[in-house]
């Protein structure tokens, strides 16, 4: 009796001081954002939790996988993630609104909620922003650039001295659909880029150049965004070719000063030299009701900076998630995976690496909740993202 006793406690005791574990996978984040997450796994040693980590194939991302805890973007492919997690599960998979704590308003906002429980946790932001080239501004004489008729002015001047005056990575689908997020934030509002996204989502035919024909209609959603890329096409201010450069091919022509000005998200800044990126400026303002990430001619209060969002979305009631996401939005956690990654904390106080990324948070934080870029919003399927993205480019093209 006294050895099946003596068992029995080792047993208890073994499996008490033995680690937790938790299951962790990652959907369509780069290397070094992956990384980031799995060094500060083993920064947080409050609890003894083991860390199994997986990756989850671009190609199918629904299919079933058995984890606590899954890193991606904020959208619709996360939000699919969210709804398979069985109903009368969710309430205990959800989380405490305290990990927002230390966030700001804007950044908490992002986050998506249920009966006040955290579906969705906002970790970091990679907002798209217009860089101009500070040689450009000298050579045409440009103080300021308040709204799209100005920078218009400016681009037109540039054309003398730049083969490009306005260039973005138009190959890749997701910042081309990003790109035509930001117009269309910039032109008619974060309503017209959700009236998009509604319209993409709810599309099941397979003919998407009737979809493209409904979303840039007189009344359609994408209408000014697609009229105004055909303008500047024929005045020369964008290249034909724009709509067919990859992303390295824009990091060369800003190493290579072609270029006067471009549209990009803050991880790809990244990807630039120190000397090039010296080179780039935000758009100068002379007012306090502009901000200086995408000109516009809407009311301040009305701004929303357009940004992929790297976000945490628990899947079980595992007790470790809540503990682990919770270090991940900490202060110091903040400022580390920030500096490893490049992108800017949803932290409001935490340190960030340059001035780049305290930039995009100031712009969070100044402006209305981020808009999540249309690649991420509208789309879980990327045969359907490719298709639309490339109906899209045919169009701006061939009108």
């Amino acid at each position: 009796m006294g050895a099946v006793l003596g068992t029995i406690l080792f047993a208890t005791i073994k499996n008490a001081l033995a680690p937790d574990s938790v299951k962790i996978a990652f959907y369509n984040l780069s290397e070094n954002q992956i990384e980031a997450i799995k060094q500060e796994s083993k920064k947080f040693t409050e609890r003894k939790i083991s860390y199994k980590f997986t990756t989850i194939d671009s190609e199918s991302p629904f299919a079933k996988t058995d984890v606590d805890l899954i890193f991606t973007n904020m959208g619709a492919t996360a939000d699919k993630m969210s709804e398979s997690i069985p109903a009368k599960k969710r309430r205990k998979t959800y989380l405490n609104s305290k990990v927002l704590a230390g966030s700001s308003i804007s950044a908490a906002k992002k986050a998506r909620v249920d009966s006040n429980k955290i579906v969705q946790v906002p970790l970091l932001f990679d907002g798209y922003e217009l860089l101009l080239s500070t040689e450009s501004l000298r050579k045409t004489n440009t103080q300021s650039i308040n709204g799209w008729n100005e920078f218009e002015a400016y681009a037109q001047k540039a054309r003398e001295s730049y083969r490009m005056p306005l260039v973005f990575a138009g190959k890749d689908a997701d910042t081309f659909l990003a790109v035509i997020t930001v117009l269309t934030e910039s032109f008619g509002g974060m309503e017209d880029c959700l009236k998009a996204q509604e319209m993409i989502l709810d599309y099941t035919d397979d003919d998407y150049n009737a979809l493209v024909k409904k979303l840039v209609s007189s009344q359609g959603p994408l209408h000014e965004t697609c009229r105004r890329l055909k303008k500047w096409i024929n005045d020369g201010i964008i290249s034909p070719e724009v709509l067919r450069l990859s992303k390295s091919a824009v990091i060369s022509l800003a190493e290579h000063h072609h270029m006067a000005s471009f549209i990009i998200p803050l991880s790809e800044h990244r990807n630039f030299s120190d000397e090039a990126s010296r080179k780039f400026t935000t758009i100068p303002i002379s007012s306090d009701e502009q901000l200086t990430f995408i000109p516009s001619n809407r009311p301040l209060n009305t701004r929303s900076i357009v940004s992929p969002v790297i976000c945490a979305v628990p899947m079980t009631k595992n007790r470790n998630v809540s503990f682990f996401v919770s270090h991940l939005t900490r202060e110091n956690a903040q400022e580390r995976i920030s500096n490893l990654t490049g992108l800017a904390p949803m932290h409001a106080r935490c340190h960030v690496p340059d001035i780049y990324s305290d930039d995009v948070r100031f712009w969070i934080a100044a402006s209305q909740v981020p808009t999540t870029p249309l690649g991420d919003s509208a789309f879980t399927s990327q045969q359907k993202k490719e298709a639309v993205a490339d109906c899209l480019r045919n169009y701006i093209l061939e009108n």
